[in-house]
């Protein structure tokens, strides 16, 4: 009996530690069967009201099940959680977005357009570093709020 409790207890560990593994992945990201996301350590927006500022928090993920983005923003007390669905795009023009933020009273809309996928922010993708970010607008994930005309740029840096 004590050699199937000693069998079941180092199982158990072992299963413990792999799933650990899994979830918090060295770059941030995760995927399974039902969602893909990245939590960046590092990323920077940009608009005309805060100027350039280093963000407390942001997270890109997708839900395979409702295909569905969602693109969460921390810096400071504003939060910015925004759920989006593809709407079009092309490699030469971009990619259009369309959804709402969730987090809001009314259900805000957010327009997201970049020139990458966002499936590519799922899988730990951004610039090298602060210094190497040219343009906000054109390397990052525009996020647009129609009723404040406000454009907000996030650029990321790779985990």
């Amino acid at each position: 009996m004590k050699k199937y409790f000693v069998l079941f207890t180092l199982l158990l560990i072992a299963v413990v530690s792999n799933a650990q593994e899994s979830i918090t992945d060295s770059l941030g990201c995760y995927e399974s069967s039902s969602v893909k996301f990245c939590s960046y350590k590092e990323a920077y927006l940009k608009n005309d009201m805060a100027g350039v500022v280093r963000l407390d928090e942001f997270e890109v993920s997708y839900d395979k099940l409702g295909k569905a983005y969602t693109v969460y923003v921390r810096f400071d007390s504003s939060i910015v959680n925004a759920e989006v669905k593809y709407v079009r795009g092309s490699v030469s023009e971009g990619y259009l977005y369309d959804g709402v933020v969730k987090n809001s009273r009314d259900q805000e809309k957010v327009t997201v357009f970049c020139k990458n996928k966002l499936s590519l922010y799922t899988q730990n993708h951004g610039v090298a570093s602060k210094s190497t970010i040219k343009d906000y607008e054109k390397e990052g994930i525009n996020l647009i709020f129609p009723k404040t005309y406000i454009i907000s740029s996030v650029v990321p840096i790779k985990n």
